[in-house]
């Protein structure tokens, strides 16, 4: 394994009075080093020992790595261009030489366990490269699929003899809201690196040190390292990079071997979508207590509003309400279920809970009405959508179909015949007076059918005496010719009136 003078240097004794020249690289690695001899010929990209005495007065042209014992360095040496690595107080040469050599055994001895547990093709190479890299490095490592999820971590576990066991947890963690909202924030530029990097992300004031996945040439997830308790050395940064780099084929197996798992109970919404065939073993994964119903949901992002990726929205919120709400992507867009009890009070607080923690992550979103019948999820889903739509422009999270249902009908009413062709010749008659006189027929009828027929309550919307409300509605029934005591005629042009709104 090649090593630059970082490492060298951080893993020597200290004992050693080390000093650093030259660039600094993080990239500029070396093999093993070789005694320096001023008759010989230096070779490009080699790393040489030597003693401060043998040194010609002129550092080579070549670009070469120089570490070097004693005190009378040359000038021109440490004002070169070329890594140098200066020990002042050391031992001999010949002991200097091996302990450098015994550091690249243990990287060399590292590099190849890393090796040997890529060979395994089970997918379970992943566990056994995280323990290794927490091993060496001496820091937790996580593992995020491609919602953040956490779906892989280490734990440090100091033992009373000295030694630090490395525990690995493959439990999916849910994502907690407050840092989904700093994902919010960066999420959408880090994704996107392909190198590692130093994140952005301000947890508990350390450092994490990130490698997206991209295994397949999309994004598959994220690795990172924090900084704990001891903060990053620049000698931590090309070991991590290495560890990286092994991880990402380990990656790639893990996700050939057992491919994108899925939560069964969505499995099932999925297949009621698609109209598939659902066991009784299947809808029992989604089986509702006595008092519960269940509730549609579709969610778009807030207008004008930077909002959390969707592939992260629906992570969020299936480990925040898990056993409650039920998302997926369907579509391209974030559908779900969310279990709630027939007891008003109950699912107004779940609600409210549920419509706050998508107001922080920038979504919005339509509810369905209940219902208990999950065969009948695609047309509870057409609700939510609908409801959805409608509220697109209105304040407020959650938007409920029951609200807008009245509107749906009338939809309906206008998908094949015009608005003009479904009212009555006396409706006609009373909007062609309103034009001609600039009366207002149409909003005394409309505002009368609202009160339900009463004078003094209309004659006081209308802000007219009563006398007068009579007067003109004796008018109004002339030219309408239509008996209005009947409770189907009345629900007639209470629905006309409506589509005529609408129109306005």
């Amino acid at each position: 394994m090649r090593l630059n003078l970082d490492i060298i240097e951080e893993y020597l004794p200290e004992e050693y009075r080390v000093s650093r020249y030259g660039p600094e690289c993080r990239g500029c690695a070396f093999s093993r080093p070789r005694l320096f001899e001023s008759v010989s010929e230096l070779q490009e990209g080699t790393l040489y020992l030597s003693r401060a005495e043998m040194l010609p007065q002129a550092p080579p042209e070549q670009a070469i790595g120089m570490i070097c014992i004693g005190n009378r360095i040359p000038r021109p040496w440490t004002a070169a261009s070329i890594p140098l690595l200066v020990m002042r107080d050391s031992p001999g040469i010949l002991t200097v030489f091996n302990q450098i050599h015994s550091i690249y055994d243990r990287f060399d001895a590292w590099d190849s366990q890393l090796r040997d547990a890529l060979e395994d093709d089970s997918g379970c190479a992943v566990k056994e490269i995280l323990r290794l890299g927490s091993q060496m490095l001496e820091r937790t490592i996580t593992v995020s699929d491609h919602t953040l999820r956490c779906i892989f971590r280490t734990e440090l576990l100091p033992k009373s003899d000295g030694v630090t066991e490395i525990r690995i947890v493959d439990e999916m963690d849910p994502m907690p809201v407050d840092y989904s909202e700093k994902i919010k924030d960066v999420c959408r530029l880090e994704r996107v690196i392909k190198t590692p990097y130093l994140t952005s992300l301000d947890i508990h004031d350390e450092k994490i040190y990130c490698n997206n996945l991209y295994p397949a040439g999309s994004f598959a997830g994220c690795i990172s390292i924090r900084e704990g308790v001891r903060p990053f050395r620049e000698s931590d940064y090309p070991l991590m990079d290495h560890f990286f780099s092994c991880f990402q084929r380990a990656f790639l197996k893990y996700l050939r071997s057992y491919g994108q798992v899925e939560n069964a109970s969505l499995t099932v919404l999925r297949n009621l979508l698609s109209h598939a065939p659902v066991g009784p073993e299947e809808q029992a994964l989604l089986s509702l207590q006595p008092g519960e119903v269940w509730g549609c949901f579709k969610l778009q992002e807030c207008r004008g509003e930077r909002a959390l990726l969707k592939e992260y929205l629906y992570a969020t919120l299936n480990g925040v309400l898990p056993g409650t709400v039920y998302t997926f992507i369907y579509h391209g867009e974030v559908i779900g279920m969310i279990r709630l009890r027939e007891d008003a009070g109950q699912s107004e607080a779940l609600l409210q809970s549920f419509g706050e923690i998508l107001s922080r992550m920038g979504y919005t979103g339509g509810v369905s009405n209940l219902f208990t019948d999950l065969h009948l999820l695609p047309y509870y889903l057409q609700q939510a959508g609908y409801a959805s739509e409608c509220g697109g422009g209105q304040a407020g999270t959650l938007h409920f179909f029951r609200d807008h249902v009245l509107s749906y009908m009338l939809d309906g009413c206008t998908q094949e015949l015009p608005i003009a062709s479904l009212c009555s010749r006396g409706l006609h008659m009373l909007m062609a007076h309103d034009r001609q006189k600039g009366t207002e027929y149409i909003k005394t009828l409309d505002v009368y059918l609202r009160n339900e027929m009463r004078i003094t309550q209309t004659a006081k919307a209308l802000y007219i005496h009563r006398s007068s409300l009579i007067k003109r509605l004796d008018r109004i029934m002339c030219l309408l010719q239509d008996n209005l005591e009947h409770p189907d005629v009345r629900l007639y042009y209470r629905l006309c009136l409506a589509l005529l709104n609408r129109k306005q």
